[in-house]
């Protein structure tokens, strides 16, 4: 399911935090589809006192699916494990499939290096967003931002999201870390790829020019 992210003072809201590519095969037309909130919306922004809307009808985004989502920018408190910050989010008031039933909106945890960049990730990294106005957020604690790495870890049954690094409980072995490559896009540089010991494919030793962007999405 699509994670819980406390929002405001008061309320919990449902938000999805969407995946850069989507790719569907055999689904219904999205367009016998209708959006609905049937529960009422989990975050109601008139009962949060940190609440402020950005501006109305901002919000058109259409993905590969062709499931189109339409609303409104807002901003206000998001809370997401220890960490606390101001950020913006698209509020959903239309959309032509049932996949965003009883979501109020959307957070971009997709990475784009850009200053208006909605990435989640971003704003819990720094401790400003110029060109948001948002100055000075208020982490909690030592009041650091979060440290600019994540894990996601995954079996048949469950995911757990882990910010500011890994749990090492969780793993066997040290993690390798590489550089991200990429303005828009969790990529690293590949130079080769090898499956049970053989080597199917091989681009670069050195030469980055040569390099593949291999993206985790």
């Amino acid at each position: 399911g699509m994670p819980s992210i406390s929002l405001g003072s008061r309320s919990k809201a449902r938000f999805a935090v969407p995946r850069a590519h989507v790719i569907d095969l055999a689904l219904p037309v999205t367009e016998n589809l209708a959006y609905a909130n049937h529960r009422g919306r989990l975050f109601g922004p008139a009962e949060s006192t940190t609440f402020s809307l950005i501006k109305l009808d901002n919000v058109d985004i259409t993905f590969l699916d062709k499931t189109n989502l339409k609303g409104y920018d807002g901003a206000d408190m998001a809370t997401l494990g220890k960490y606390e910050v101001m950020t913006r989010m698209g509020m959903i008031e239309h959309c032509n499939s049932a996949n965003f039933n009883d979501v109020d909106g959307i957070l971009g945890f997709g990475w784009a290096d850009a200053p208006r960049s909605a990435a989640l990730l971003k704003t819990l990294t720094q401790l400003d967003r110029p060109s948001w106005n948002l100055m000075n957020q208020p982490f909690q604690g030592d009041h650091k931002p979060m440290p600019r790495k994540f894990t996601f870890t995954a079996n048949q049954d469950l995911g757990e999201l882990q910010l500011g690094g890994y749990d090492p409980k969780l793993v066997s072995t040290d993690f390798t870390m590489f550089k991200m490559t990429g303005l828009n896009a969790y990529a690293i540089d590949i130079h080769s790829i090898t499956y049970g010991g053989v080597e199917l494919l091989h681009f670069a030793d050195t030469n980055h020019e040569k390099t593949f962007a291999g993206e985790f999405d």
